[in-house]
């Protein structure tokens, strides 16, 4: 049953990979669109102005929306919301005119995109053991390597073609289309993604108390590891006091 219920599990967050993809992607487009004009259009040349419209995407980083995921109930609505709003977001890069214009927009972004990653892995530790969570990360962060791959090539075939289209330059198509595609996949993910064991309806009710059962057991194994290591260090430290370190911990070492 425990497997069953990993590959439950898995597959629901399995669009946790694609939501990373394109968390990377619409926080590096601007790059893309810089060779399709962006930088001439809106007089970003001089003055470190490009290098300043990159980096202020990262003053939003600050916000602790770790410290704000822990107190929600539903952790998929919050996710999908970020990632409909930062969608959004990319869309209005697209019709920004001027330097004011694209720097509050990447602020902005910044504020929004920084609510995922704390979420995701809020949300993960509510769903895996210790020994498995490891596997998941790993898993998600091959949603950053993936988007390092193939972003740029996703990006030329995006303005390929799309030069004066509607009369929009190719540049603003690529905040366009991608910004619709991170607003749909936000929308699945609000139905896709689970919010916590106890809540789920795709959980049946057996298999709902045996994944209880197993992550008490997890947290209750990592309790009792953490007790007896400190219990160790302890016994080390009494001896160390009164000179006695090799007689007293050769006593106490199946503790």
């Amino acid at each position: 049953m425990e497997r069953k219920l990993l590959w439950k599990t898995d597959a629901r967050f399995a669009i946790m990979i694609i939501i990373y993809i394109l968390n990377y992607i619409d926080r590096n487009n601007v790059p893309a669109a810089r060779h399709q004009g962006l930088e001439d259009d809106l007089e970003l040349g001089y003055d470190n102005r490009y290098e300043t419209v990159l980096s202020i995407l990262y003053a939003g980083y600050i916000v602790p929306s770790n410290g704000i995921v822990s107190l929600i109930s539903r952790p998929s609505l919050y996710i999908g919301g970020a990632m409909a709003l930062w969608g959004m977001i990319s869309c209005l890069t697209g019709i920004t005119q001027n330097y004011v214009g694209i720097l509050l927009t990447r602020l902005f972004l910044g504020f929004v995109e920084a609510a995922f990653l704390p979420g995701a892995m809020f949300l993960l530790s509510k769903w895996y053991k210790k020994n498995e969570l490891g596997v998941r990360m790993t898993l998600l962060y091959c949603g950053n390597l993936i988007s390092n791959a193939f972003g740029n090539l996703i990006a030329a075939g995006i303005v390929n073609g799309m030069e004066g289209k509607l009369g929009h330059r190719a540049w603003r198509w690529l905040f366009y289309i991608e910004g619709a595609l991170t607003i749909f996949v936000a929308v699945c993910a609000v139905f896709i993604l689970p919010d916590f064991p106890e809540t789920e309806y795709f959980l049946s009710p057996l298999e709902l108390n045996y994944s209880m059962s197993l992550l008490v057991c997890s947290d209750y194994r990592a309790t009792f590891e953490k007790f007896r290591s400190n219990r160790k260090l302890a016994v080390r430290r009494m001896a160390e006091d009164a000179g006695k370190v090799d007689t007293v911990m050769d006593k106490h070492e199946v503790l």
